[in-house]
């Protein structure tokens, strides 16, 4: 598995789980320290409700980002 793939993956399970935990201020963090190209990309492989979900418990500017 390529790098890229592996730090993908990474990045979609450790999004998944901190939107499961409703981990706003979390989520905002990750969000802040890594690249929100990244994020978003990792967020592309979240189903209808966990993207919802972690739309509801980020702010706006945090949104915006992404």
């Amino acid at each position: 598995m390529s790098e890229e793939i592996l730090k993908e993956n990474m990045n979609e399970e450790r999004l998944r789980h901190m939107i499961e935990a409703s981990e706003a201020a979390e989520l905002s963090e990750y969000i802040k320290e890594n690249n929100p190209i990244d994020v978003a990309q990792a967020a592309e492989y979240l189903d209808d409700e966990e993207l919802w979900k972690m739309c509801s418990i980020l702010s706006s500017e945090d949104i915006a980002s992404v």
